[in-house]
């Protein structure tokens, strides 16, 4: 009973509650991190990336964001320093909150794309990203550069490496990001950056479990802000 009542709570969190559970893991790793590397400085993540609250979802407020990064970074430049990821705070309440699946790479994009890097770094336990899902698919091999709409377009469907929204700082600040092996640290992974190869097929991918849904009505025809009524259902309903 106290298990079944423990996970029913659980299951019915409100989502300030949650956020503040689930900031733990990262809020204690990375003391531990920082502990460990000599001369290291722990970066509060929470004070520094800030959300807004949007339809009960959190999404970054980005000029916040990035006011306090270069704020914070220009009396740190030569140290080292650990940053917790995913995790954030609303920047009006300043209660704790995060930035969803992802969001320690996020974190990373967010940073580096503040601060104008030369390389953003993302490692996993993957020579990068794959010309096809190496679950599915024998012989698959790594894709060594890729344009961040190529990337972004593989993560979406089903590149569990990356999430498709967490380059997108990036992207727009033309820093580059390289995907790295843990396992295998001299390998040397996949470069995702603004250049556009063209003529060749680099990547298949594949999405299970779509629900595509077809919309006819005679009623649309001259019917200004037909399309804007459905789509605002799409958004109430998230």
């Amino acid at each position: 009973n106290n298990i079944y009542q423990g996970l029913a709570l659980i299951n019915n969190l409100a989502p300030k509650s949650e956020a503040t559970i689930v900031s733990y893991g990262e809020r204690l790793s990375s003391r531990i991190v920082t502990a460990l590397i000599d001369g290291a400085v722990r970066f509060n993540s929470r004070k520094y990336i800030k959300t807004e609250t949007k339809h009960n979802k959190y999404i970054l407020a980005d000029e916040a964001t990035d006011k306090l990064i270069h704020e914070y970074f220009s009396t740190n430049k030569e140290r080292i320093v650990v940053a917790p990821g995913f995790i954030s705070s609303d920047k009006e309440s300043g209660e704790t909150t995060n930035l969803g699946r992802g969001g320690s790479d996020y974190t990373a994009c967010l940073i580096g794309a503040a601060l104008q890097a030369e390389e953003i770094q993302i490692w996993t336990d993957i020579d990068g990203m794959h010309n096809n899902d190496p679950r599915f698919v024998e012989g698959t091999h790594p894709v060594r550069q890729l344009h961040f709409a190529e990337a972004a377009e593989l993560a979406y469907f089903g590149a569990k490496i990356l999430h498709p929204t967490c380059i997108q700082p990036a992207r727009f600040a033309g820093v580059p990001v390289r995907l790295l092996n843990t396992m295998e640290p001299s390998a040397p992974g996949t470069l995702i950056n603004n250049v556009m190869t063209g003529g060749c097929i680099k990547a298949v991918a594949a999405k299970e479990n779509i629900t595509a849904i077809k919309i006819v009505s005679s009623r649309m025809l001259l019917a200004t802000g037909f399309l804007r009524k459905v789509f605002d259902i799409f958004e109430t309903y998230n």
